[in-house]
């Protein structure tokens, strides 16, 4: 992801800092994600990846589910 939007993806810490839109992951609340809401293109500003094939819909179920069980760094 690099660090578009302040946005940093390369560790956990970096992305539970979030970016300049603020929190993108909310421990325990998946849909309510910025992070989801983008991957299924339903937050502001498009789909992400921008400039890629969107992720399947599985891969975005399994991040979901990893942020609704406390989005914990294991």
């Amino acid at each position: 992801h690099g660090s578009s939007g302040g946005l940093n993806l390369t560790s956990y810490s970096a992305l539970m800092n979030g970016g300049t839109s603020g929190n993108v992951v909310i421990s325990n609340n998946g849909p309510g994600s910025y992070i989801i809401k983008k991957l299924r293109g339903t937050g502001s500003g498009g789909q992400m990846p921008q400039y890629g094939t969107p992720l399947e819909d599985s891969i975005i179920s399994t991040i979901e589910t990893w942020i609704n069980e406390g989005a914990q760094n294991n």
